[in-house]
């Protein structure tokens, strides 16, 4: 249902879903296709998922969902990432590249491809960690996100955090 391209029977650059006589792919019009596969929003000729949404409407719908930053609007750090992805062709071959979705992406890659974009990924991942420590006791995010104790307190410290008396182990005793 990707197939793009000029029709060979009307000249006309647009989604080929059918096939003529030959096997040659053709538009829904010469392919006599009743169904029209025009998204709702936006009106792009495509694939189309939940709520008759093409892939880019959808995306731009579960981004500002996921990155919502309690405004109703898209975390400023993070608006470059979402404008550069709904600019893209095939945005799934930069969050999924050579992988099925659902399956994460190489950490190294990813942070190639936040740097190109003028998204500091270090800062942010040291934020974040940060901001989880003054949450919750550091030896619990330690051996949630796979850090040492020592590192996780350190950065309790670091933030200010008051977890510095914290039992870890089985307490239902």
């Amino acid at each position: 249902m990707r197939v793009r391209g000029s029709c060979p029977n009307c000249r006309t650059d647009r989604l080929l879903p059918g096939l003529d006589t030959a096997g040659n792919s053709i538009c829904r019009d010469c392919a006599s296709i009743t169904r029209d596969f025009f998204c709702d929003r936006c009106g792009f000729e495509g694939l189309l998922l939940g709520g008759r949404l093409c892939e880019r409407c959808t995306l731009a719908d579960t981004l500002a969902r996921l990155l919502d930053d309690g405004t109703g609007q898209v975390a400023l750090p993070l608006q470059p990432l979402v404008t550069t992805l709904l600019k893209m062709d095939r945005p799934k071959s930069w969050l999924f590249p050579g992988r099925q979705p659902g399956q994460p992406m190489n950490p190294v890659s990813l942070q190639v491809h936040l740097r190109k974009i003028g998204v500091p990924p270090q800062r942010g991942r040291t934020s974040a960690i940060r901001q989880l420590v003054l949450q919750a006791p550091a030896p619990v995010i330690a051996k949630a996100l796979g850090y040492h104790d020592k590192t996780a307190t350190r950065l309790v410290t670091e933030a200010g955090g008051t977890w510095s008396r914290y039992a870890p182990g089985d307490h239902t005793r």
